[in-house]
């Protein structure tokens, strides 16, 4: 897992976990590790041929 060194969020650019309130995918070991990533779009999906 790559690590990077400032984050971008709605709020701007947090440059260190101290100056942001939560974790990101990229603040944990997952080297060899299969992950399950489970992501809400809260948007419309067409029914006819699946495109949001």
């Amino acid at each position: 897992v790559a690590q990077y060194s400032s984050y971008v969020t709605v709020d701007g650019e947090f440059d260190s976990l101290d100056k942001r309130s939560f974790l990101t995918i990229d603040d944990y070991n997952l080297e060899g590790k299969t992950i399950i990533l489970r992501i809400d779009i809260n948007s419309s999906i067409n029914p006819t041929n699946g495109d949001l």
